[in-house]
């Protein structure tokens, strides 16, 4: 025969279980209502700004400002500007670029890596050429290719 406490256990056990899973959601019902409130004020201001034209102003601005050169425009046009030199080292075109303001937004390390890989790019594409010397691959500037400065042939 079954006995009426454990019945009851049961029941009491369910009982705090489903007590404890109400509790849980309460919780997280209120998590999402500080969430869509925070999300919700975030919207007006944005809304707000729209309005005033405040973004639209900076959009406009930002739109017009000059465009940076790609990296790849910037090396061979550096390569190229070394025509008389003994060629650079892909160091050298780093530091060269870096200065100019390229590459701020990396580590030295990973701009050095943007800089080498595009060099051995333009290799590829027969716009530059190198040669192993001393100083490891030096790179120079094709001299049967005409260069338009910005103008990637």
């Amino acid at each position: 025969m079954e006995n009426p406490f454990e019945k009851a256990d049961i029941l009491e056990s369910r009982w705090l279980q489903l007590g404890n899973e109400i509790k849980e959601k309460e919780a997280e019902l209120q998590r999402l209502k500080e969430r869509f409130r925070k999300i919700d004020e975030a919207r007006l201001v944005i809304i707000d700004e729209m309005a005033s034209g405040d973004v639209a102003a900076r959009v406009a601005s930002a739109q017009s400002e000059d465009v940076p050169q790609t990296l790849r425009v910037s090396v061979l046009q550096y390569i190229n500007d070394q025509r008389n030199r003994d060629g650079c080292s892909a160091s050298e075109v780093a530091n060269a670029l870096g200065e100019q303001g390229h590459g701020a937004h990396v580590t030295s390390k990973v701009f050095y890596s943007m800089v080498y890989l595009t060099l051995m790019r333009l290799v590829d594409s027969h716009e530059i050429k190198f040669k192993m010397g001393t100083r490891g691959r030096v790179f120079y500037a094709n001299a049967s290719e005409k260069i338009v400065e910005g103008v990637m042939p």
